[in-house]
This record gives structure tokens, sequence and C-alpha cells, in this order.
């Protein structure tokens, strides 16, 4: 071949190989300064929950991200700024339990491990009530009344995607035992269809029925667990594939339990297989404050009741769900347990600063009642790399409020999810909301 063709040839090779590298550098999106977004938000008091209160601080915002946090912080030129002067900022709150994904809907099967709430959970649902509470985060649980529920997921309840607001999709695995998982449906598979090789069959009857049959049937499965962790090789199950991260702790159980005794049986069971344990409902914590403190389980208190509705339970008796005691918060403080507040219903879960404020009048220190809506349920949920907190590096999930939290008087002027807001409040809204928020406060009173 002529020595200046095989050049030529050489050389148009790599001309058409580079072509598409060259088109694509010339359209590259990049990113100037002018099309970044800063925010900076002046407020009148910032509580941070991990640091001091600031008096006419600034929380800087670029991004979605937190920059900066403090009182002599230079705004760059062109920044939006929301004046809060005479307001107060807090971290956006977190409750740390909502049936959110098919509310009052359980699985048929009473072992369901696999089963992820973040798939049932609405991300175009319409949350404003939520979010005019001051609520940006909530856990979500897969049921209410199976023995194994399956994985429940921690999600923001607005932003700008699905990706950013799926915090955890695998956040700990679900278990109820006492009352409410007792007498699961029967269960009916009939062939389609029968023939004499497959012919019609009863219904199948399913377990527990009693509190023993519940402790037995949860030692049965995660003793099967543990046989399948240590099989090679091993057939895949995905229900035993669902429990085997919980056995080597890399996700905790939380289970739910009210009274005192249940509360002492899950304490004994994540003993037994050495679990990572969060105790969930605590209606009875009260009664046995140094079995949770020795077994060193967070807690998620369900508040003591629903704000707006008539108190129609009769808390000198023995009910399904424990007697109440509204110093529980209090108490746990006091024996410096971990412990987060959470909505006694998602009916309520805009009414979490509200249950605060009600542990507050019960004795919990305002400081401990914010911390169990903001940090301590990001740290329990393992969120505290971007929720819970105002600080450098973190989501700005912001509320300004108009006084102080837990003040009566206090209402949510605007909530900010990474950085942007999705509420604020209307002209019409304050005077209604002043109203509904003193009904309330002199119900629980009374």
């Amino acid at each position: 071949m002529n020595i200046r063709y095989r050049h030529f040839s050489i050389r148009r090779k790599f001309y058409t190989a580079a072509i598409p590298f060259l088109a694509a550098a010339m359209f590259v999106p990049t990113v100037t300064a002018e099309e970044t977004s800063v925010i900076a938000v002046k407020a009148g008091t910032i509580y941070p929950v991990s640091s001091a209160p600031i008096q006419d601080g600034i929380v800087l915002i670029r991004d979605g991200k937190i920059e900066a946090v403090g009182k002599d912080i230079v705004i760059p030129e062109g920044a939006e700024v929301i004046d809060a002067k005479d307001k107060v900022v807090i971290p956006g709150l977190i409750d740390a339990f909502t049936t959110l994904a098919e509310p009052t809907m359980d699985d048929e099967d009473s072992v369901t491990p696999d089963i992820r709430a973040v798939d049932a959970f609405n991300f175009y649902g319409e949350y404003r009530r939520m979010l005019a509470g001051g609520v940006t985060t909530v856990y979500v649980s897969p049921g209410q009344r199976r023995l194994v529920s399956g994985l429940g997921s921690v999600v923001k309840l607005a932003g700008d995607s699905v990706a950013k607001r799926r915090l955890k999709d695998r956040s700990a695995l679900r278990i109820t035992i006492g009352e409410l998982p007792k007498n699961p449906p029967a269960l009916w598979n009939p062939p389609v269809p029968p023939d004499p090789c497959h012919p019609m069959v009863p219904q199948e009857k399913q377990l527990p029925t009693t509190r023993m049959g519940e402790l037995a049937v949860l030692r049965n499965v995660f003793g099967q667990a543990q046989q399948y962790l240590n099989e090679r090789p091993r057939k895949i199950d995905w229900k035993m594939e669902s429990l085997l991260p919980v056995l080597t702790r890399k996700l905790p159980v939380r289970i739910n339990c009210h009274n005192a005794q249940d509360i002492r049986s899950a304490i004994l069971f994540s003993e037994v297989f050495n679990l990572r344990l969060i105790i969930e409902g605590g209606t009875e914590a009260y009664n046995i404050i140094n079995q949770i403190k020795w077994s060193d389980a967070p807690v998620v208190v369900t508040g003591a009741f629903e704000p707006g509705r008539q108190y129609s339970k009769d808390d000198t008796r023995d009910i399904m769900l424990g007697r109440v005691n509204p110093a529980n918060a209090k108490l746990l403080a006091e024996a410096g347990i971990k412990f987060a507040l959470s909505a006694p219903s998602d009916q309520a879960i805009g009414d979490l600063q509200f249950v605060a404020g009600y542990a507050v009048s019960q004795g919990l220190s305002p400081e401990e009642a914010l911390k169990a809506i903001t940090i301590t349920p990001a740290e329990i949920l393992g969120i505290t790399e971007r929720a819970g907190s105002i600080e450098k590096g973190k989501d700005a999930d912001l509320v300004i409020l108009t006084s102080e939290p837990f003040d009566v008087q206090a209402v949510v002027d605007k909530t900010l999810i990474d950085g942007k807001v999705v509420y604020t409040r209307s002209e019409g809204e304050p005077e209604k909301e002043h109203a509904e928020k003193s009904r309330q406060f002199v119900q629980a009173k009374s």
C-alpha cells in the first residue's frame, strides 16, 4: 500500500473516531456562578439543636445544602434573602413513625420481611397539612397489624425528585407484638383450575393467636434465617435474604410494643438473636425504665393523645395498648434514655410540634422536646448526615416559626426542603391557626 495513502487512512480513522467526543465536549453543560442557587435566611433566633441558639443569625444555603450558620456571615451578592428577623428558625421536623404507605392496609401473610414501605408511598400525594406543621421527613411503616410487616423507609414529604426524597429505602425491619398481630386472616390458595391431582383445599389458618405464639413464631423464623445464613451454597429465598442484614446487625429491628410485658419480651428476644433493637410505641416504657436502659435501645414514643379530638381513653384502667402516662417522655429523659416523639396517627402528623409541646407541659424540658422531634429521630433513623439539625453540609430543611417553639401562639410561616420553600402561610391563615391552637391547648389542659 502507498505510504502516503496509508497515513491519510489512519488520520481519517482518527478524526472520525474523535468527532463524537469533540461534539460532546462542545455541548457539555457548564455551571456558572450565576446558575448556582444561593439563599440567605436572616433570623431573629436560630435553634441549630446541635449547638446553642444563635440570636440575629444567618443561615446561608447553596444548592440546597447549608453552607454556613452564624452571626457574622457575609451574604454573597445576588443571593436571595428571606427576611425572618422577627421570627425563629428550627430544623425541619421528623416524625419517626407513620403509616403513610397504604394506611390501614396490611398484607394477608403474617410474616413478610421482604415487603418495602417505600414501594407503596405516594411521592405525588398531597402533604400540605404536614408541611404546614413543619414536618419535612417521615419514617414510613410497612404495616401495623402483622407479626413481621416488612422493611420501613425514610422519605421527605417534598422535593425536586423522587430520588432525592428517598433517604433510606431500608431503614429497619418492622415487628409487632402484643394484641395487634393476633389472629391474622386465613390463607386460601385454590388451584386454577382444580383437577384430581390438584384438588380444592380448605383455608390455612395462620399463627399467632396468642402472645406465646408470637414469640414462638419469631424464634422459628429467625432460627431458620440463621440456618440459611450458614448454608453453602444456598438457594435464594427472598424472605430469608431480607432477614440477613438484621441478623448481621446491619439493619435494626423495630419492635412495636406498648405494655410493659411486651416491651420486656422485645428486649429479651433481641438479646437472644443479638439484634439492634428500636422500641416503637412504648406506652408503658415508664414502668420498665431500668430494663430499657440496660438494653440501650432507643424508644419511639407514640404521642399521648391526638390534638383536636376528644380524648376518650380511661387511663386508670388496663387497655389493649397499655396505660398512658403523660409524663412518659419526661421520665425517659431523666433516665438518660434516647427517645423520639411521634404523632399518634397519620391525621396528627402536622401537629407533631403540638405533641412535643404537650410533653413540655408534663415536665419535659423544651430543649429535650425539640431534640425529640429533630436530631434524635434522625439519629434513630440513621439520617444525621442529611437531617435533624442546622449544620454545615446538611440538607437545608428548615422551619420558620412566628415565635418560640411550643408557644401556643406559634405557627409555621414557611417550610423549606433542600433550600426551597414548599409551604408559605397565606394571609388568611394566621387568625384561624391561632384560634385552633388555643382551642387544642385548652382541651389538652382540661
